[in-house]
């Protein structure tokens, strides 16, 4: 794995170019002002779904900006949260957070970035306390 600075796969590692920087283990280089505050790109929709299918519901947040790794989602339902940052195919780098849902009645979201807080979502079930 390359160190922080440098860029590559492997053993292969190169130094970034000049006013280009990287993360330890990331392998890719970005400019300074990809290091911006995350921005959230994506958020979901809608703050209800329905299980009338029985089928799944996926809700999606997608965060934007470099470093990513402060930038975390938490639910009251941890266990339904999947997360994944690529580093490789956007630029600035994208986080992508999914809560997959089947028949939990009120769920509360809140998407931070270190301590500032850059979505709060309260997803309903719907049928539910009406």
């Amino acid at each position: 794995n390359c160190k922080e600075g440098e860029q590559g796969v492997g053993k292969d590692c190169q130094v970034c170019p000049a006013g280009q920087t990287s993360l330890a283990g990331i392998g890719k280089c970005f400019p300074p002002d990809a290091q911006t505050v995350s921005l959230v790109s994506r958020t979901p929709d809608r703050d209800f779904y329905s299980n009338s299918s029985g089928k799944e519901t996926v809700f999606q947040w997608v965060v934007e900006g470099w470093p990513l790794e402060q930038t975390a989602l938490n639910c009251t339902i941890p266990d339904s949260i999947t997360s994944e940052t690529d580093y490789h195919h956007y630029v600035p780098p994208r986080k992508f957070f999914n809560l997959t849902l089947l028949n939990e009645n009120q769920i509360t979201c809140v998407l931070k970035n270190g301590t500032t807080t850059l979505d709060t979502r309260y997803i309903t079930r719907m049928g539910y306390n009406c």
